[in-house]
């Protein structure tokens, strides 16, 4: 039974799906409410002179508690639009939240975690790794204020690395959030397959086959159990993964 390889390609493809990947935690549970037309200036993802010149006047007339989420809504626009320069601008966002001395806890972890998946995007995995390791800093022991997959994708790099103290961080990490489930079933899934690479590179044939069978059974899971939001954040594998997750399921007897 081999193991698909865990590489820095396969990290960037996955959280450049769109169709396997969720809006974001940091989207579904973390924006503000408004009208789509009068909220562009901090929604979209324009970025002439004309919309650097709004968003800068409007940040600068909105309360002073409610600008870190304008730009936190704003990178995530930029981020996603992937050219060079909106792609600067977004993290530069980012950093002047980060920069705040008194902005909360919650949002210095969606900043960190956001730059980090951009990181990964980027095959930067060094600095992936540092923002994800301060994101769980301030969340501390319990993951306050992380939104579940901190964890998940610090672990994910590890594999990548796949050094044997790097396999060991990995479990442990992704233990701990098998303690406290994410709440989007894709999240879980996610878990439940790095829970069996991890298996697998410590031998744990019988633990893997276990995660395996859960990872399937998330991806046949129709509802999300989001009682507004049935669909949410469901699992689209493609079909090579799933393959390879009813193989590791389904050792062979050993005679």
């Amino acid at each position: 039974m081999l193991l698909p390889p865990v590489t820095l390609r396969t990290l960037a493809d996955a959280l450049r799906r769109p169709a396997g990947r969720l809006p974001g935690p940091e989207r579904t549970l973390h924006t503000m409410s408004g009208n789509a037309a009068t909220d562009r200036w901090f929604r979209s993802a324009d970025w002439d002179e004309a919309s650097q010149a709004e968003f800068t006047a409007r940040l600068a007339r909105a309360r002073p508690h409610n600008r870190y989420q304008y730009r936190r809504i704003k990178a995530l626009a930029l981020l996603e639009a992937r050219d060079r320069v909106r792609q600067a601008a977004g993290r530069a966002l980012l950093e002047e939240n980060l920069a705040l001395p008194d902005l909360p806890p919650h949002e210095r972890t969606l900043a960190l975690g956001t730059l980090a998946r951009n990181d990964l995007v980027g095959g930067r995995l060094s600095s992936a790794m540092r923002s994800l390791r301060g994101a769980l800093a301030i969340g501390g022991p319990d993951a306050s204020g992380t939104t579940g997959e901190e964890e998940i994708e610090l672990a994910e790099v590890l594999l990548t690395r796949g050094g044997a103290g790097d396999i060991r961080e990995a479990k442990a990490l992704l233990d701990r959030r098998a303690s406290d489930l994410p709440v989007f079933v894709r999240s879980r899934y996610r878990l439940a397959v790095a829970q069996v690479q991890a298996s697998l590179l410590q031998a744990d044939v019988s633990a893997a086959a276990d995660w395996a069978s859960t990872a399937l059974a998330l991806a046949a899971t129709q509802d999300s159990g989001l009682r507004h939001h049935r669909e949410l954040g469901l699992v689209d594998a493609d079909e090579a993964q799933l393959a390879w997750l009813r193989e590791v399921a389904n050792p062979p007897a050993v005679e």
